[in-house]
Parts: C-alpha cells; structure tokens; sequence
C-alpha cells in the first residue's frame, strides 16, 4: 500500500515540486553565509623553514627573519600544513590561533600572485574569506591593495563575489603583504 502512495506522489506536480524546495533548502543550509566573525592576520610573511619537531612546537621562519610559533592545535583556515615559499598569515583571536597558508600561483598573469579561493564576500577595503569546516562562522580579513580594480559583474548584491562554477565562489591574488591585489 505505501508503495502505491508513493509512486502517486511522486508523479503528481505539486509533489515534485515540493521535493525540489526541500532539496534547494537541505543545500542552501550547507552552504555558509556571511561570517559572524571575521579575523586580521597579526603576522604575514613568505615561509622560509619550518622546524616542525616531534612533540614539540613548530616553529616557522619567515624570509624577514621572524620566526613564527605555531602551535599544534592551532587552526588552519584554508587547508593545513606549512611549507617553505608559501605566504602565511596567522593570528591568535578568540583565544584561539589559527594559521592560514596561501601557495605562489606560478601560472598566474599577475606577477607574484599568492592564490586563495573558496566563499568570499566583499567590503570597501576588505575581502572577507569564509573558513571552512575548521572555524565555522568566522572569516579571514584581507585587506585590498590600493591598485585593486573590481571587475563587473562579480559581486552580487549581498556582497557574495560569483565567479565561476554553480557554487559562489571567489578567487584572489594577494601580494606579499597579505593584501588582494587583483582577480586572476
């Protein structure tokens, strides 16, 4: 008997559509909105070494010279691991530090261009990058450089850079000092 049930509901239009409405929500809700949160960098540098010793702290240098204590527990923003010629950017704020790591584009038009991507949305001064899974509702503040064009067409009305593929999605080069400095 259920079985018939279903296959009648499934054929009738106002079925179908409700299932299509259920599933946009059930996907809406996946998707992160605009940050409660937002963090700035309280260092940024080009990674030199790591000294990552076991069952001690790890420790990088940073071209400049500084060294940098990242601890264990320490949250990684876009993806983990360090690794020397990447750009880091960490910062200790809700009583948590947290490290994000962002790789040279080598095939990229704009000369050293440090590439990051993922959910992002835009401020006057700032691109705001949503965290992932590590730190839900938080958000990375990049600053944007004062040469920074903003192309058309690239940001809804929320605020939610679009650029590319069925999901909204940002993609930014950011210079040596963490600020955005052009869409590759």
């Amino acid at each position: 008997m259920f079985s018939v049930w279903t296959s009648r509901l499934s054929r009738s239009p106002a079925s179908r559509w409700a299932i299509a409405v259920g599933v946009v929500l059930i996907l809406a809700s996946c998707v992160p909105g605009r940050p409660n949160r937002v963090v700035e960098a309280d260092a940024v540098g080009l990674v030199s070494a790591v000294n990552n010793p076991a069952g001690a702290e790890r420790t990088v240098e940073l071209e400049d010279g500084r060294i940098i204590e990242v601890p264990r527990n320490a949250t990684p923003l876009n993806g983990s691991g360090i690794n020397p010629g990447q750009l880091l950017l960490f910062g200790q704020d809700f009583g948590r530090s947290w490290y994000a790591r962002i790789p040279l584009q080598e095939v990229s038009s704009v000369n050293e261009c440090y590439w990051i991507a993922g959910m992002a949305y835009d401020e006057l001064n700032a691109v705001i990058i949503v965290a992932g899974e590590e730190w839900r509702g938080v958000g990375l503040r990049l600053p944007k450089r004062d040469d920074f064009e903003m192309p058309d067409n690239v940001v809804a009305s929320d605020g939610l850079y679009q650029m590319g593929g069925e999901y909204p999605v940002g993609q930014f080069c950011v210079d040596i000092n963490g600020e955005v400095l052009a869409l590759p």
